[in-house]
């Protein structure tokens, strides 16, 4: 936690819960729509993503506070949207909009910009916490500077380059895909303890969907497991 967050970062838990990026896709994926409840900060190759539009992107990506808001405008108006599936998501925001219920467009722009001001705050991540960087050239460079940091001396004419810190033993050649997999795995918490070559296991799950009412509640949750 301390390398992940800035000292004083927040201040309570309740600030800390207020901070996380919550919200779902707007194409449901696994056959389901399903929470995305993604707790800061972002790695920096995400964060570099985040930056280039290419991680909650607009027009799919609905924070939990548009949906709420939305919801709530329906039930206030009673309205609904029985042809929701077929209709675009343009459409779909209109639509919403019509019925009393937020504009997309500034939903999506204030919930990105707290998520930015949050990663901003908190992130911790130093130079000596990882083993190579990766350079990404700027569209707009000039032709003649060659390299994706403008200063190579050779042809090359890659708009990646992996750069290995000093004394970081990484295995030389590797692309900046090799080190975004090697990161994927070194960071994920599913399946541990991996198999002996390598894979991780399912050793637990739950295949029977809870009734309503059934789910405990995470402040819930917090109170049994601390007294037991």
């Amino acid at each position: 936690r301390r390398r992940t967050f800035r000292d004083g970062a927040f201040s309570s838990a309740e600030d800390f819960r207020s901070q996380i990026y919550a919200g779902v896709n707007s194409v449901p994926s696994q056959f389901q729509v399903h929470l995305q409840y993604i707790v800061p900060t972002f790695h920096p190759v995400d964060y570099h993503h985040f930056l280039l539009g290419k991680r909650l992107v607009k027009d799919r990506w609905l924070s939990l506070e548009y949906v709420v808001g939305s919801l709530q405008a329906l039930i206030r108006c009673g309205g609904s949207l029985p042809e929701a599936h077929t209709m675009t998501m343009e459409a779909i925001f209109e639509a919403i909009r019509k019925f009393g219920g937020p504009c997309y467009e500034e939903a999506h722009s204030q919930a990105i910009r707290r998520y930015n001001r949050t990663h901003r705050a908190c992130a911790n991540w130093r130079p000596e916490h990882y083993e190579a960087v990766v350079h990404v050239r700027h569209p707009a460079l000039r032709p003649e500077l060659l390299g994706a940091a403008a200063d190579s001396a050779g042809e090359t004419t890659s708009a990646l380059e992996v750069r290995h810190l000093p004394g970081s033993g990484v295995t030389p050649g590797l692309i900046a895909a090799d080190l975004e997999k090697r990161d994927k795995v070194a960071i994920q918490s599913y399946g541990r303890p991996y198999t002996s070559d390598g894979k991780p296991q399912a050793l637990s799950y739950y295949s029977f969907a809870k009734s309503p009412g059934e789910v405990v509640s995470a402040d819930a949750w917090a109170v049994v497991g601390t007294a037991s």
